[in-house]
């Protein structure tokens, strides 16, 4: 569900729900503008509750209890982490994570690949989430985070080396995008865009 913006929003919609995998159109705060019909089984079944609501609150996240983008466990958010990497231009970025949402009073970890990437319309830019499961052989691979901003990678143990060291000891490392901790605070900690 979505207010009426024209031909163009029509469109997007028919494009979501042509895709099988759900897929919602997020703002740079995470609020959804619109999402297709594979979303439903994730999201709120009232689309009144979804438009318009922060991405962990329509899905019922374990940690949206205070709000979406509010507590400790949401700056380290894939979903968030992806959409801030598309924001700052970058055209798809893939993340493999575990989702925790609640669910009639009960928890339910879900594995999935969240892709985002940058969508321009009329009105200005959106991001397009796309939530996969995991099933589909993309979590035989492993795919180590490389920061966009600083070029460095991150390493089994959490750390984050810088990418020579890493392409030296493994030359066919599968790299997705990741803000390092360093450069998401620099960044986002207030709210600026990247140069």
């Amino acid at each position: 569900m979505h207010e009426n913006k024209g031909e163009t929003w029509d469109t997007c919609q028919e494009i979501l729900d042509r895709l099988p995998s759900p897929a919602v159109l997020v703002d740079d705060d995470a609020a959804i503008q619109m999402h297709n019909h594979a979303a439903s089984q994730f999201l709120s079944p009232d689309p009144t509750f979804v438009y318009r609501r922060k991405f962990g609150d329509a899905l019922h996240c374990l940690h949206s209890a205070s709000g979406c983008g509010n507590s400790a466990e949401c700056q380290t958010c894939p979903v968030r982490e992806a959409i801030n990497c598309s924001r700052f231009g970058f055209t798809q970025v893939r993340l493999r994570c575990e989702l925790l949402v609640v669910r009639e009073g009960q928890s339910k970890r879900i594995a999935l690949v969240v892709t985002a990437s940058p969508l321009k319309l009329e009105n200005g830019i959106l991001h397009l989430v796309v939530l996969e499961s995991t099933s589909e052989g993309f979590h035989q691979r492993h795919f180590q985070p490389i920061c966009p901003l600083c070029k460095r990678i991150q390493i089994d143990d959490g750390c984050w080396e810088g990418l020579e060291v890493v392409l030296k000891k493994n030359p066919r490392a599968d790299l997705t995008h990741k803000l390092c901790t360093e450069c998401r605070s620099l960044y986002l900690g207030h709210g600026d865009r990247l140069p």
